[in-house]
């Protein structure tokens, strides 16, 4: 018998490889909105651009342009979001090696398996739609799909309206995730957690979680498979 009844995921840094899609659109969506606006490009490091990811969308922005410009924020992020949505409809998104082997077999287990993110809406239904995800998972949700009122950390509303939605306890949960928030919303649930050491997050702010995946090769037997 399987160790969950669910397994609940992260989307950027987990399942999902977005070196490529995210980080390059979100450099052109930069330097979209600065020259419109008719101002001096800022420096744009891949270090600072993978930072802060995870964070809501707006937050996200906000963190990577110098304060000087978070006036553009939201204009930053309507031209990064076009970029990401482009690239992924082009094929430059790319899930890491064995995601879809791993959720095949985990629901012919009788697994469900969800997504939640913080990313912005038409992102993370892009990715979904053009990486073969969608078709995998009995739910899906991010951020800026939730009512506007809903409670913070996001994350950890997320992760709860999911175990809701999929009507499971909580402690046969598994929550999957490369960042600490996810680590830390699945622990705050009620549910185990496993890190994803090769996504954006570092060693040391996934060092809470109950299991750490190597590779998706690893998954079954971690849900008891």
């Amino acid at each position: 018998m399987p160790r969950f009844d669910a397994i609940v995921f992260d989307l950027d840094g987990t399942l999902v490889d977005s070196r490529v899609a995210i980080i390059d659109a979100v450099r052109a969506g930069v330097h979209e909105a600065v020259a419109e606006a008719g101002l001096p490009q800022p420096p744009m490091d891949d270090a600072t651009l993978r930072a802060a990811l995870g964070k809501p969308a707006r937050e996200y922005f906000l963190a990577i342009l110098p304060d000087t410009l978070g006036h553009l924020a939201e204009r930053v992020k309507e031209a990064a979001t076009r970029h990401e949505v482009e690239a992924l409809a082009a094929g430059r998104g790319r899930l890491y090696d064995g995601v879809l082997a791993a959720l095949d077999a985990l629901r012919a287990a009788g697994i469900d398996l969800a997504v939640v993110s913080n990313a912005q809406a038409p992102y993370f239904r892009a990715a979904l739609e053009h990486t073969g995800l969608l078709e995998r998972v009995s739910h899906a949700e991010c951020h800026e799909e939730m009512p506007v009122d809903s409670p913070r950390p996001f994350k950890l509303t997320l992760l709860k309206r999911a175990i809701e939605r999929l009507e499971v306890d909580p402690a046969r949960v598994l929550m999957v995730g490369d960042r600490a928030e996810d680590i830390e919303a699945g622990r705050a649930a009620g549910c185990a957690t496993l890190g994803i050491p090769f996504g954006f997050g570092s060693l040391e702010e996934l060092s809470s979680a109950d299991h750490e995946l190597r590779h998706f090769d690893e998954l079954g037997s971690i849900a008891g498979l």
